[in-house]
């Protein structure tokens, strides 16, 4: 029984064999084996289903040969992708991007935690010292400190305790001398004293602002006479009258100045003193109404006056360590520039300060030189 069928597969290939040889070349081979495989490849290669389909001649084991080839590792390649595309793909997905949204929201935080201790990083304390160019705002605010300084809560002073930099109090007052720092002020028209502006300095103040020098050179009695003038509508003439006086006082006024930044010093050690000048009431090109009246003589005096004041302040703190301070261009911000560019006025019908004395606007640039300058 096993040799039969070997038997009968060697009998067929003679008799195959034969048939060829005999028959010649161009005569095709019959049905067999051989052409069962060619079938089966020419079959696989097309695309086509329905030729696929029907192939019978295949044995059993190219078949399951076939089928197994195919569909196993097609099955296992398939589920392994998908395991490890989607498998990976979820975790790392959903690992990166926890990770991600976490790690960012810590920064941020991190971020902003640093900036909560510079929250208020120390406000300086603050003391602000001077006569009426320090005091003197605008003439319809709320006015602070004894009736006769006349201090106006938008002056400069004012500008700075407001300005979220600083805790502190202004205590500038019309009529103040370089002796009223540092003693008694005495008040003419109620007679009374006030007591001396250091005393409210302290030895932990850490910034102090100053104005002083114009009264010890009689600028009360130099505004009042132009005022005067301009009132009766007479040609001016104070520079013949009071001129004498503030040369003779202008060569005081260094040692004044420096006795009061000393015992300034002496109580605040450590303060920052910043120091303004005077801001100018005319520049020499100016012509207007309101110094009509003002001659030309008194005109280049007055220029004259502020200028050599200004010298002496500036010369005086830079002497003892503070710091000068005059706003840009505030030769264009005259008593004659346009109401809403002046930084000092001759009246204030316009602006609201009060006469021969800085605006509101004038106080506010010059307390932003002031902040500048810390």
């Amino acid at each position: 029984m096993f040799f039969l069928p070997v038997f009968s597969r060697i009998v067929s290939t003679i008799v195959t064999v034969a048939f060829m040889v005999f028959s010649g070349p161009s005569l095709p081979p019959p049905t067999s084996s051989v052409p069962t495989t060619t079938t089966a490849t020419s079959t696989s290669a097309k695309p086509t289903p329905d030729k696929t389909t029907p192939v019978e001649p295949t044995s059993e084991e190219t078949t399951t040969e076939d089928e197994t080839t195919t569909a196993e590792p097609t099955s296992e390649e398939t589920t392994s992708e998908e395991t490890t595309t989607a498998e990976p793909t979820s975790e790392e997905t959903t690992t990166e991007e926890e990770t991600t949204t976490a790690e960012p929201t810590s920064e941020e935080t991190t971020t902003v935690e640093p900036t909560e201790p510079t929250e208020e990083p120390g406000l300086l304390k603050y003391v602000g010292l001077g006569d009426s160019y320090a005091a003197l705002g605008s003439t319809d605010v709320e006015h602070t400190g004894p009736a006769n300084c006349y201090r106006s809560t938008d002056n400069y002073g004012g500008n700075i305790i407001g300005s979220g930099h600083v805790e502190g109090e202004d205590i500038s007052c019309s009529g103040a001398e370089t002796d009223s720092i540092t003693g008694w002020q005495f008040k003419p028209d109620d007679n009374s004293l006030l007591p001396p502006q250091i005393d409210q300095l302290e030895a932990d103040t850490e910034l102090i602002t100053l104005t002083i020098g114009a009264n010890d050179l009689g600028y009360w009695d130099v505004f009042q006479c132009f005022q005067g003038h301009i009132m009766s509508m007479t040609p001016s003439d104070c520079a013949t009258k009071h001129g004498p006086n503030v040369e003779t006082e202008l060569t005081k006024l260094p040692a004044k100045l420096d006795d009061v930044y000393t015992q300034i010093k002496d109580r605040s050690p450590n303060a920052r003193i910043i120091t303004g000048g005077y801001m100018p009431l005319l520049a020499p090109e100016d012509n207007c109404t309101e110094i009509t009246l003002i001659s030309q003589k008194d005109r280049e005096w007055i220029i004259d006056f502020t200028n050599e004041l200004n010298v002496e302040v500036k010369a005086a703190a830079e002497r003892n360590g503070a710091t000068y301070v005059m706003p840009d261009n505030v030769e264009e911000h005259t008593g004659c520039a346009p109401y809403k560019e002046r930084y000092v006025d001759f009246f204030g019908t316009n602006t609201g300060a009060y006469p021969f004395h800085p605006t509101a606007l004038g106080h506010r640039v010059m307390a932003q030189a002031m902040l500048d300058a810390i």
